[in-house]
């Protein structure tokens, strides 16, 4: 289900960072030159520091991938 601003196909982040809030958790994603960065924060708390972040950079993304194009995560990153 979408909120009131739908989009009716997948977004994509071209460049920066954006902000999205999913329930009470407000999710910060980055575009690097190098990969992406998750951080994950409680809604209205967003200066404080991230309570948990995980990142997976493009050259692990395409060795990750196997023959059929399915995605298998190297390693658990993130912070609890």
């Amino acid at each position: 289900m979408l909120a009131f601003n739908e989009i009716s196909e997948d977004p994509e982040l071209k460049e920066g960072s954006c902000w999205i809030t999913v329930g009470n958790i407000s999710v910060y994603i980055k575009k690097g030159d190098d990969g992406v960065s998750v951080d994950l924060y409680p809604l209205g708390d967003e200066m404080a520091s991230s309570l948990a972040s995980t990142w997976l950079t493009y050259a692990e993304a395409d060795t990750a991938s196997d023959v059929t194009g399915e995605f298998e995560m190297p390693f658990n990153r993130g912070e609890s």
